[in-house]
């Protein structure tokens, strides 16, 4: 059995809400082109719903899994690892003047 690769079949993004496929998405993390076409990196795992099933991304993506060139699912509970192509800007520590002290209930 092949070792995932801790991508989901189908995913969707989480600002535009638009199904992302897992060749999609492989395609986009080998390139360094945004993910999603809004320019979001974030999407989580979800199913195509109502015509999205018929859409030509999710027919490739069926095709893809019966012909078996695609690795499976992670299980549940595992964390798919960040790609090493994925760079994050730092963020930059709090200046004493931004520091607030605690408030009551905090």
């Amino acid at each position: 059995m092949k070792e995932t690769d801790g991508l989901y079949y189908f995913n969707r993004c989480r600002r535009c809400n638009s199904l992302l496929t897992k060749l999609r998405i492989k395609r986009a993390l080998e390139s360094g082109a945004d993910v999603c076409s809004c320019g979001s990196g974030m999407f989580g795992p979800t199913n195509p719903i109502g015509l999205e099933w018929v859409s030509p991304p999710v027919l490739r993506m069926i095709v893809w899994q019966l012909l078996g060139l695609l690795a499976p699912p992670p299980d549940d509970g595992i964390v798919p690892p960040v790609p090493a192509s994925m760079k994050y800007p730092s963020v930059p520590a709090l200046s004493p003047e931004e520091v607030r002290p605690a408030e009551d209930g905090e």
